[in-house]
């Protein structure tokens, strides 16, 4: 090629850079790189950085890769109730299939269908459903908090815990009491007359 080199890429030559990295003397791509450029342009070359699963680029054999988060496995595969898009090059976006329920209770995760979810832990248990005796606190796509109602501390979403007495039920202050401190709870009567506006 005569002009191979001379750092404008000509008809016959697949990338010309004047002799940089990444084209060689015979005017082809060097192994690890890709050039672009057109015809009558000088060539760019980039050292190609080899893809992996989870890198967030989709590669070839990948069926999405989004940086291993929600929707696509650790081996770049969708993940089960989920929609993945994006080209290979790019990053995938994946979404919740609305039309498919697949909650996996114990995940840690609480999902559709699902009262509670801390992972198999006191309080929520057998099919994600709160124990007897528990209070949890759930929101969608996090892990659950859950406390052991009438143990005397007052846990997650308790307004009280007195073991059980008077005054707090369901580890919520019952009407007519009031409630303070959280190991345990005292709870008092409160004065019916008291406040009412008469002497």
């Amino acid at each position: 090629m005569q002009g191979c080199g001379n750092g404008v890429r000509d008809a016959g030559e697949v990338c010309d850079n004047g002799g940089q990295n990444g084209c060689s003397v015979n005017c082809l791509v060097d192994t690890g790189y890709t050039c672009t450029g057109a015809i009558g342009t000088r060539s760019l070359c980039v050292k190609v950085m080899p893809s992996f699963c989870g890198d967030g680029v989709r590669s070839s054999g990948e069926d999405c890769d989004n940086g291993n988060r929600l929707g696509c496995k650790t081996n770049c595969q969708v993940d089960p109730g989920f929609q993945c898009y994006g080209n290979i090059g790019s990053s995938s976006f994946c979404i919740r299939d609305p039309t498919i329920n697949t909650a996996v209770c114990g995940n840690g995760i609480l999902e559709t269908g699902e009262q509670c979810d801390n992972g198999n832990k006191p309080g929520c248990s057998t099919g994600c459903k709160i124990d007897n005796g528990y209070l949890c606190t759930s929101v969608q796509g996090s892990a659950s908090t859950c406390a052991s109602c009438g143990n005397g501390i007052v846990e997650g979403s308790e307004k009280c815990d007195n073991g059980k007495q008077t005054g707090c039920s369901n580890c919520n202050v019952d009407p007519g009491y009031q409630c303070f401190g959280t190991q345990p709870s005292i709870c008092t009567k409160l004065n019916p007359s008291c406040g009412n506006g008469v002497i």
